[in-house]
Parts: structure tokens; C-alpha cells; sequence
């Protein structure tokens, strides 16, 4: 094998080099020459280049094999897992055997812990049988199961829902194929108790990730291996029951930072090299992840190398638990160690090393896109490259001798190395291999994908500290149950990089020549940049998790609370799990974190699990709790401004309601397109792509651009104990008190749409407005599209019939709810068939039918309806009190009781000719808000008129005489109405004649007015013509990218179209991947096997033939390049 070639030349001295030096310099001597020795030295010694070669060529790869073999070996290493703390002892075992000194860093974390599950066959062949089933990471991190399911097996396939035509799901248990997306939701939504997946021969992380939702939604998701399900597929075959039991729950495990110290003869120069060792699978109990070992195995072998050779610096090798968990390990380390330590050591540079072998290049990164060394929202914009502390010049300008000592160091031939043969052709030097993001521009290297860093809660407390990770690696099997591939040919570049780095700079005489001033970079928690305005620092939060008690009127402490830190919301365009932190409260309430970005918003929230895993406790959004904002003094977002921050987290006892099926349905999109575009340059603000901007009603909360309604049925208010969760992928959690009779509405931009575009009131025919689901324990509307549509249907159609008995007649409000009610019996038919795709696609319909009777002719004659009300109540109480006294003329008691005759018969007839009064639930409140108004202008009138009497008879008495005014307004426009009526009492023919005449007038201004134009929908002959194209083209918008919110479609539109359209059409679905923005000049990497890397400046631009065929001469077959619109560059394999 080539790893055991490599490990025996290591012994051997390769002498070329050194004959090549000597001979330099004896020529240089010879020719007494004024060369600049002394610069060639510093970065290319004879002494360092000689060990440097020994280092190198004592590296053993197979080493490197035999330490990642043991770590995937140990089983899941998931943090507090038994695999995990295997992982620890060997660590600290090696480290001990090296004879380093090893200090354990022990922290508390909670971890959802899969105690194991079974699923016993209850039918034929394999009766009584058992065989293990593991549980799924919670959704939202949040909800675990454990208990007992039992139930009918049926096999989905990969869970479309073509695919689930035919099934009975409802109740059943589903079998799906894990390579199925998220299409386990389709199950879910449809009433499965739970889903199974079966192991794949092959998946990726986007697979995994896809297993679950951001939503805190409760439902058991279930893995089992092949073997395993191929059984199951046999049961569900024949129509077989089974039995699931198993435990999952938060516990608060012990995790540990394994540190091993190797003394250098300086004792307090320091040099940290840390890596993780833990690792993360959506089936946390299975994790082998052999990949994820390479950064602790590398770092393993170094400490060995390092170990047997004298150095300067004292080396600290670290190994990190808790990466996953939003650098738990990482943070602990830094708390405990650098900054309550009372050691004296100078820690002049930390190297984290987070290997893949998916590339042999490798990035110097210092900031990642997830911890918060950024402001997530403004972070990516130039406009704030002032104000975050990472990207300030000031800032950068620490980093520069990082990237000159880098650069020194790794000045070294390849050819001079035995192992020379593992480098890719066109490496001339190790410098080849590293690509510095060391500045605001450069700052995310080549990633492509989120990415953390163990160091960078060290550079938050002002510590020096990089990390080197392989370049375009999107790590596509990590995050899964299946063990890895590795590509070793990739390893020993970057680990002959690492150790040359490594080595040399243990051997720099920090102590003689420090690199930069070393009290700008000791720990500390608070640090400031130029004139102060740009702050960083390792911020701690100390908080509270209470409940409001009805006894007692207040707010008692809520113990053994998960509470859950964040940078990003977790239902953000933009949320990404890992980068989350989780702690229990205290008996008393009391929770801690620690390693807060300054001037950054953290956002927190907390929850109590019952026996079950089921959520019993959740914040509390309503009145009570966070609705009231900073006024309230209760709030869930920080905002760091020192070094100890404080927080109160309000949590209620809670019932939980899960909404599925809620998208866009007028734009037949979901409610977040995901972007898997490079997510770490310049102005692509999102991981996922939103479709507007925040807006809540009744409480919907979150930066998410919807609008969700959370209303009682009886006081058509939001509840007063309140809490919701709105996921991406359309699943909402809803969270109020046991009792409560809920309607739900939900708006996917109410900045666009006037109106809900869906609505769920649990209508019957006998009352079409809705009854309201009644929560008395936990609730999953399911089908809840289809809920919607008849919901939708028979409201929209209940207020239209309202206007028609007043001959408010609009044709196209009557052609969209033919429409909806023929699609809706359509969707009905569907169901009970079990025929899910078309239940589905008919539900699209049918609500998009409806809503286009609700949102353009319904409810804005409703509203117009509204308006009229106020305007004619304003007449009719006006005439009631002119008509009185122009017929009656009595006084006191009488005068009054004879207009509120007058007023009621007035607004009887009103009510015959107007729909006002029927359709407005609070139509008598607005007339009786109309006379207070009218009341209030008389009582103004009156008040402003004495008043000004009062002063003008305070400026007589004062002053004497000395002005010449005019009657007041007032009087004179109450003297001729007065007058006016008596003229008209004395000439009654003239009154009723003229009286006849305004109304005759007016009746015929209303008609003419009661005429106006509609829409409908007319068929015409077909054009007949030669078509360009046979077919039809849908876009939106013309040629926008994701982010500028336009040509955006997705499955749903996709599964709309085809039910349109039939069996005449085929839906062919295009894509273009629009190039990544940029705020700099365009630069192309292009790397061969031959290992050339070209990189160009706007060089691709207005280039001749020959050019191009020079800069693709061996890349390229054909005869041209790019030379029409429709060619492209395709690899030869």
C-alpha cells in the first residue's frame, strides 16, 4: 500500500536539498556579493528546512489510518454518547502515554439520549420477533419520544404521494426509504403515528437534514438498518401490525476537553492546537463518521511527532466535545481555562484543524457565517464592515503577521521531500497548498457551505486564533448514519502542511521576538477597537425561566427548564441547528451562558417535557409574557452592551396544535425556497430565501415575512397565554392553554395580500363561519390544506350569499366558487378513494378559487359595506333629530324618546335595502360609535365657543373695549337651522316638494352608481397559427435570481400544474443556477488533475478565439468555446 511506502522512507535523509543550499551559499561567499542573506534566512533556514524534513518525513500516515479506524470504531460519538466518552479516555490515554500532562475540562450539557428502542412483529412468519430501532434528532431540537406505538405497517417507497395513493395512513405506521427528502411530512400530514426510514447504501447530509424540521413539531421518526428493513417491507406486504417501543429524552450529560500539555523550554509561550473529536448524525446513536475524526487523528499524530523532538514553545493540544452543540466545548475551554485561570502563560496563537478529504487545499480562516462574530442580519452588507468588530480594519490589521510567519514557514520545495510523489503536479512549494482568509474581503476563503469554528470563541476573548479547513469541501456525507469514505490521497497534503506549520512556529523564540504586542491579544472579556466604537468580547447571559402563577398575580421561578441560546432565530431564513447552545435551569430557575458576542442580538427560548418527551411548558408570547416587550420587562432577545448580561424567560403550561400544508397557495410556492448556493460571500444574505417581510397577527411571531392569526372564537382576540413556532418547510406549532376554542389564519405577506389566503375554522353547514377546534390535548389537524379549502369554501360562499339577498350580484365571484365547490367535491371523492395526490392538488384549486372570491370581491364589498354604514349613520341620526323637530317640535323627554322612534324605524328600513347590518357582527356597536362621534363634535362646538367667550371677557375686563369682532360661527348656524325649520313647518308644500325632489334625486344617483363593470372568465376559439413553441412558458418576473425575490417555483407549483393540465401536457420543470453575487471583481479558479490553479481578473471578458483556445488548450475538445448561446464546458468523463 502507498501509506506503508510513505512510512519507510521516513528514515531516510534526502541530501539533495542540503548539497543545493551549501552550494548556494559558498557561491554567495565567493562572490562576496551584497545578496540579501539575511531575508533569505528568515524565511528559508537551513536549520528549519532540515527538521522541517525530518518532521515531515516521519509522518506517518498509516497512523493517521489506525487513529480514524478506532474513533469510528467506538460507535456514535454524538456528545454523551458511550462512543464520545470512549473517544475522551483514548485521547487522554495517548496523551498520557506520550508523557504530556493532561488537565480534563469537564462541563454539563443537555443531549437527547437514545436509550435504546425496539420493534417487536405481531403477524405470521416473524411472530414475537424484535429487532433494534433507533429514534431520529428531535424536531427543532426539541421534542423526543418515548413510549409505546403500535399499528398497521405500510411501505410508502420514498413517501411521495403518488406513492402513498392507495395506502391507508391514517394510524398506520409508514415505511420509507431514506433517501425520500422530506416527503416523511406527507405521512405525517396524513395521519400516520409515526414514520420508519430504512437505511440507504448511500445518502448525503441534505438527506439527512431533511429528516427534520425547525418546527418543534412532535412526531416519531424511526431508523432501522437494511437487513432490518427488508423485513418490515415484508410485513407491511401483507398487511402486518407491529409494535414500537422506545425512550429518548434531555438529560444533562458530562462532556470533557481532553488538554495534553507538552512543556517547551519556554514554559509561558504558548502555542494551542485544538480539534474536535466529537462528531453528529440525525440518527444521534449511530455515528460513526470516520471523516470527522481526520482533525483530532492528525492532531494525534503531531502531539507524537512533536512529542520526541526539542522545541521552544509549550504546546497545548486540545480536543474539543461539543462542536455540534454551537461550540460548547470550545466556549467551556475559554471560560474555564483562559479566563479564569491563574496561570501565567502567554497564548501567542491558536490552530484549530478541521480536516476533509474531499480537497488537499486548505483555507486560513479566522470568522465563520454562524457564531456571531457577525451580525446575522447586517452581517453580510458592506455598510457595516465600521461596526462589526471582525471586519474593521483595525481588526484585520492584528492578523497580518499570521499570514507572514504562514508564509515563512511553508517556503519549502516539495521536491526536497520523500513523500514529494502524494503532491499534485504544479505544487512547487507548501505555501501552494494554503489560501489565507485573513481579510475583510477574503474573510470566508473558498467555503461553500456553513461552516463553525472551534476557535473563534478564543478570538472573542481577544486571543489569536485560526483555523485551517479543506477548501471546497461541502463534507456531503457528514451529518448521517453511514460511515465515510475518505480519499487519503487528499490527507497528507494538508497534514504535511499542519506540521510544518506546526513545528516551525514551536520553534519561533516568541520570548526574544514577539510577533505583535502580546497585550492586545491576552484573555479578557471586553475588548475595544480604535475609538471605541467597535466592541468585542466573551459576554455572559445569567437568566431566569419563570411562570406567571393566576394565585398568586405574579411570577414564580420554572425549574429544570431546557432553555436553548441562538445567534440566529430558529425559524429564520437563515437558521442553522448546530449553532445552537442548550442548558437546564436550576431548581431555583437560574440558567447561564457563557460566550456572547457584544452588540450582536442572541435570541433564546425555553421549554418542559412531560414523561412522554411531549412539550408541556413553552414561552410565552401573549400577554403575560414577551407581547409587551421591553416595556413588559420580559424579553427573549439580548442585546450584550457589558460583559454580564440578564434575561427573564417567561414559560406557560401549553396544549400543542400542529398546522401542515401552509404555503403560498396563491402563488403555489412554499414558504421558503432554500438557496444551496455558496452561503458566505458577499450580499447572499440567506441559507433560505424568503417571499416577504415580518409581519404577526394575534401573535405569530418570528423574522419569517408571514402573518399567522391566532384568534378565540368568542372574543375574536388572540388568546391571552400564547406561543407558535412557524417552520420553513410549512409545519406550524401552535402552543395555547387547554380549553381554548381556536380559528387560525395565516398570511403569507401581509404586505402584498390585504387579505388571509388561508383560513381554518372547523365550519359545519350549520355554521359556516366556523365552530373553532376546541383544544383540550394535543391537536394535528390533518390534511390541514384540505381543511382549509372546505373551511374556506363554505365561509366565502356563506358571506357572498349574504350580499346576493341584497342583489349584489359579481359573476366572478360566482364562477370561482362554482369552481372551488367543483374542485372541493373533487378533493372529497380523493380522500375517500385514498387518492392523495389529486386530494392534494385539488385542495390547491379549490382554495385559490375561493380566495380569489374572498380577497377581490367579497371582503372588499364587505368593507365597502362597512364605510357605507358610518356614512348613512351619520345622515340617518341627523335627519332623525331634523325630522323631529321639523314634524313634532316637542321638548324633554318626549322630544328624545320621538328620535330614537325616528332612528330605529330609519335604520329598519336601512336594514331591508343594505347588507350593513347583516354582515357586520359589530354593526350596532358602529352606529352607537357614530352618534358618540357626532356627540363629541357637538360637545368640541360648545366647548370651543364658551371658551372663547370666557377670554374675550377676560381681555375686556382687562383691557376695556378695544376690538371689533364678528358674531360667533356658531350661533348663526344654530339660529338658521332653528330658523330654517320654522320657515319649512310654515310652508309644508314646499317642504314636501322639495323633499320629493332630493329624494327622487338621490334614489337615482344610487342606481346609476349600482351599475359596474366585472370580471369573468370567457372561452374563445384556439389560435391556429405556426407556434414558436408547442407549450407554455411560466415565469415570475423576468430573469430575477432567488434573492431578488423572483423566478422562484417549487414542487407545489410543479403538482398544480400537472392537475391542471391533465394527460394532454407534460410538466417539464427547468432550471437555471444563477452564478454566485459578488461585491468584488470576478475571479476564476480553475484546477486540473495536471494540479495548474489559473486564477484571473475579468479575463473570461471580451477574449478573442485564439485566447480562449490558449487558456483551454488540453481542457477543452471541439473546435470552439463558447462561440453561440447553447455550448457549454462538459468534463470529458
Amino acid at each position: 500500500m502507498a501509506m506503508v511506502e510513505i512510512t519507510a522512507k521516513s528514515n531516510k535523509i534526502n541530501y539533495k536539498i542540503v548539497r543545493l543550499i551549501s552550494g548556494i551559499l559558498l557561491i554567495i561567499l565567493l562572490l562576496d556579493t551584497k545578496v540579501c542573506v539575511n531575508s533569505f534566512f528568515q524565511s528559508f533556514s537551513f536549520s528549519h528546512l532540515f527538521h522541517v524534513e525530518t518532521i515531515i518525513n516521519s509522518l506517518d500516515v498509516a497512523r493517521i489510518m489506525a487513529h480514524v479506524n478506532l474513533f469510528s470504531s467506538f460507535g456514535s460519538r454524538v456528545t454523551g454518547y458511550e462512543g464520545c466518552d470512549l473517544a475522551a479516555k483514548y485521547i487522554e490515554s495517548f496523551f498520557r502515554n506520550l508523557s504530556l500532562i493532561v488537565m480534563i475540562n469537564e462541563y454539563s450539557i443537555p443531549i437527547p439520549l437514545d436509550r435504546g428502542g425496539l420493534v417487536k412483529i405481531d403477524h405470521g412468519s416473524h411472530l414475537n420477533s424484535s429487532y433494534k430501532i433507533y429514534q431520529l434528532w428531535p424536531n427543532g431540537g426539541l421534542s423526543c419520544f418515548s413510549g409505546t406505538i403500535s399499528g398497521r405497517i405500510v411501505y410508502g417507497g420514498k413517501g411521495s404521494l403518488e406513492e402513498l395513493n392507495g395506502l391507508d395512513i391514517k394510524d398506520s405506521i409508514v415505511l420509507l426509504d431514506f433517501n425520500s427528502g422530506k416527503n416523511w411530512l406527507n405521512a405525517a400530514k396524513l395521519g400516520a403515528k409515526a414514520v420508519i426510514f430504512v437505511e440507504p447504501s448511500y445518502t448525503t447530509k441534505y438527506e439527512a437534514l431533511s429528516k427534520s424540521c425547525l418546527g418543534p413539531f412532535s412526531f416519531p421518526r424511526f431508523y432501522v438498518t437494511r437487513d432490518v428493513g427488508i423485513i418490515l417491507k415484508d410485513i407491511a406486504d401483507s398487511n402486518g401490525v407491529l409494535s414500537i417501543s422506545a425512550s429518548m429524552k434531555w438529560e444533562e450529560v458530562k462532556a470533557r476537553n481532553i488538554i495534553g500539555i507538552l512543556p517547551g523550554e519556554s514554559a509561558e509561550d504558548v502555542l494551542i492546537i485544538s480539534a474536535h473529536y466529537d462528531s453528529w448524525s440525525i440518527v444521534p446513536a449511530i455515528s460513526r463518521a470516520s471523516e470527522d475524526s481526520l482533525g483530532i487523528s492528525i492532531l494525534l499524530e503531531i502531539a507524537r511527532l512533536l512529542a520526541n523532538n526539542r522545541h521552544k514553545q509549550t504546546i497545548w493540544f486540545v480536543a474539543y466535545s461539543g462542536h455540534w452543540q454551537g461550540n460548547a466545548g470550545a466556549v467551556n475551554f475559554v471560560e474555564s481555562i483562559l479566563l479564569n485561570s491563574t496561570r501565567k502563560e502567554k497564548y501567542w496563537l491558536q490552530i484549530g484543524i478541521d480536516i476533509s478529504s474531499e480537497s488537499y487545499l486548505m483555507d486560513c480562516l479566522y470568522v465563520s457565517s454562524i457564531y456571531g462574530s457577525m451580525e446575522p442580519s447586517t452581517g453580510w452588507s458592506v455598510g457595516t464592515r465600521g461596526t462589526i468588530f471582525a471586519l474593521t480594519s483595525t481588526y484585520i490589521a492584528r492578523l497580518g503577521w499570521i499570514k507572514r510567519h504562514f508564509e515563512s514557514l511553508l517556503n519549502v520545495p516539495v521536491e526536497s521531500m520523500n513523500v514529494k510523489e502524494y503532491f499534485p503536479a504544479g505544487v512547487t512549494k507548501l505555501i501552494d497548498l494554503i489560501n489565507f482568509g485573513l481579510t475583510y474581503e477574503s474573510r470566508f476563503g473558498s467555503q461553500i457551505d456553513f461552516y463553525m469554528l472551534d476557535t473563534e470563541p478564543s478570538l472573542l476573548a481577544s486571543c489569536m486564533a485560526i483555523t485551517l479547513r479543506t477548501q471546497y469541501a461541502r463534507r456531503m456525507t457528514w451529518l448521517t448514519p453511514l460511515d465515510q469514505s475518505i480519499r487519503w490521497n487528499h490527507i497528507l497534503p494538508q497534514a504535511v502542511v499542519i506540521a510544518a506549520l506546526i513545528y516551525g512556529l514551536a520553534n519561533e523564540d516568541f520570548e526574544q521576538n514577539p510577533p505583535y504586542d502580546y497585550s492586545i491579544a491576552s484573555p479578557r472579556r471586553w475588548n475595544t477597537l480604535g475609538t471605541g466604537l467597535s466592541v468585542f468580547g466573551f459576554s455572559t447571559l445569567r437568566g431566569k425561566t419563570v411562570e406567571f402563577s393566576d394565585s398568586t398575580g405574579w411570577y414564580e421561578p420554572l425549574s429544570r427548564a431546557l432553555v436553548r441560546l441562538q445567534i440566529y432565530e430558529s425559524q429564520a431564513e437563515n437558521a442553522w441547528p448546530f449553532a445552537f447552545r442548550y442548558t437546564f435551569s436550576d431548581e431555583n430557575g437560574s440558567f447561564v451562558f457563557h460566550g456572547l458576542v457584544p452588540y450582536t442580538t442572541w435570541h433564546t427560548d425555553a421549554w418542559k417535557f412531560d414523561d412522554n418527551g411531549e412539550i408541556t411548558h413553552v414561552v410565552d408570547r401573549g400577554f403575560y409574557g414577551t407581547a409587551e416587550g421591553v416595556v413588559g420587562g420580559l424579553r427573549t432577545d439580548i442585546y450584550p452592551i457589558s460583559v454580564n448580561s440578564s434575561a427573564i424567560i417567561p414559560l406557560f403550561k401549553c396544549r400543542q396544535v400542529t398546522l401542515f400544508d401552509i404555503i403560498n397557495n396563491v402563488e403555489t410556492v412554499g414558504l421558503i425556497i432554500r438557496d444551496y448556493r455558496n452561503p458566505n460571500h458577499n450580499y447572499l444574505n440567506s441559507f433560505m430565501v424568503s417571499l416577504g417581510s415580518f409581519a404577526a397577527l394575534g401573535g405569530g411571531r418570528g423574522a419569517y415575512g408571514f402573518g399567522l392569526g391566532i384568534f378565540s372564537v368568542y372574543s375574536k382576540s388572540p388568546p391571552v397565554f400564547l406561543g407558535s413556532y412557524v417552520a420553513a418547510d410549512g409545519v406550524i406549532s401552535i402552543f395555547v392553554r387547554e380549553g381554548e376554542r381556536l380559528i387560525f389564519t395565516f398570511n403569507p405577506n401581509p404586505q402584498k395580500y390585504s387579505w388571509p389566503t388561508i383560513v381554518l375554522t372547523n365550519s359545519s353547514l350549520d355554521n359556516p363561519e366556523g365552530n373553532g377546534f376546541l383544544i383540550s390535548n394535543s391537536l394535528a389537524i390533518p390534511a390541514t390544506l384540505f381543511q382549509a379549502a372546505l373551511d374556506m369554501y363554505r365561509m366565502v360562499s356563506h358571506r357572498y350569499n349574504n350580499l346576493a339577498k341584497f342583489n349584489i350580484r359579481i359573476r366572478f365571484a360566482e364562477q370561482m366558487l362554482e369552481k372551488a365547490l367543483s374542485y372541493l367535491e373533487d378533493a372529497n371523492k380523493s380522500y375517500l378513494k385514498k387518492n392523495y395526490s389529486a386530494l392534494y392538488a385539488c385542495s390547491y384549486l379549490s382554495i385559490q378559487c375561493s380566495y380569489n372570491a374572498y380577497a377581490f370581491v367579497v371582503m372588499p364589498s364587505y368593507r365597502e359595506t362597512s364605510f357605507s354604514l358610518s356614512f348613512f349613520s351619520i345622515l340617518i341620526i341627523a335627519f332623525s333629530i331634523f325630522l323631529e323637530k321639523l314634524v313634532f317640535g316637542w321638548r324633554s323627554i318626549k322630544r328624545f324618546t320621538v328620535i330614537f322612534l325616528l332612528m330605529i324605524t330609519f335604520f329598519t328600513t336601512y336594514a331591508f335595502v343594505h347588507p350593513a347590518l347583516l354582515i357586520m357582527m359589530n354593526s350596532i356597536m358602529a352606529v352607537v360609535s357614530v352618534g358618540i362621534l357626532l356627540l363629541l363634535f357637538l360637545v368640541i362646538s360648545i366647548f370651543t365657543f364658551e371658551i372663547r367667550g370666557l377670554l374675550r371677557s377676560i381681555s375686556v375686563k382687562l383691557l376695556g373695549e378695544h376690538t371689533f369682532e364678528k358674531a360667533g360661527a356658531i350661533p348663526i348656524y344654530v339660529h338658521a337651522i332653528s330658523y330654517s325649520i320654522e320657515s319649512m313647518r310654515k310652508r309644508p308644500l314646499i317642504t314636501v316638494l322639495t323633499m320629493i325632489s332630493m329624494v327622487l334625486l338621490a334614489a337615482s344617483s344610487i342606481a346609476f352608481a349600482s351599475v359596474s363593470y366585472d370580471y369573468i372568465i370567457v372561452k374563445g376559439p384556439a389560435y391556429t397559427g405556426n407556434l414558436p413553441y408547442n407549450g407554455i412558458l411560466i415565469k415570475v418576473l423576468y430573469g430575477f435570481p432567488p434573492e431578488r425575490r423572483g423566478a422562484i417555483f417549487d414542487m407545489n407549483t410543479v403538482t398544480y400544474l400537472r392537475y391542471v393540465v391533465g394527460g394532454e401536457y407534460e410538466v417539464s420543470p427547468r432550471v437555471w443556477m444563477y452564478p454566485q453575487p459578488q461585491g468584488l471583481r470576478p475571479i476564476a479558479e480553475v484546477i486540473s488533475e495536471r494540479g495548474v490553479v489559473y486564477r484571473s481578473s475579468i479575463v473570461f471578458l471580451g477574449l478573442s478565439q485564439t485566447e480562449l483556445h490558449k487558456i483551454f488548450e488540453g481542457y477543452v475538445q471541439g473546435p470552439a468555446v463558447f462561440m453561440s448561446g447553447h455550448e457549454c464546458i462538459l468534463p470529458r468523463e
